[in-house]
């Protein structure tokens, strides 16, 4: 699986996020504690598997005063 495109709307700390892995061979998140590195990689978990480690249900996902969220995660295979 090689991802291509992240979309995030209201996942945990982000309003609205979309990362472009088209043109990445290799990469690396880093950042401050409390930058989002941790949600990117909850958020690829999410829309493949429909669950995270570090949350119980989606409801513990939706970014806080929001009422909705979605995760769109665009990959090729082979």
């Amino acid at each position: 699986m090689i991802p291509q495109n992240l979309s995030l709307h209201n996942f945990t700390s982000f309003s609205e996020a979309n990362i472009d892995f088209s043109q990445v061979s290799i990469a690396c998140l880093s950042g401050p504690n409390g930058a989002g590195k941790s949600s990117i990689l909850d958020a690829i978990l999410f829309a493949l598997y429909g669950r995270t480690e570090r949350a119980d249900g989606a409801d513990d996902l939706v970014r806080r005063g929001t009422q909705d969220m979605s995760v769109e995660l665009t990959f090729m295979l082979n």
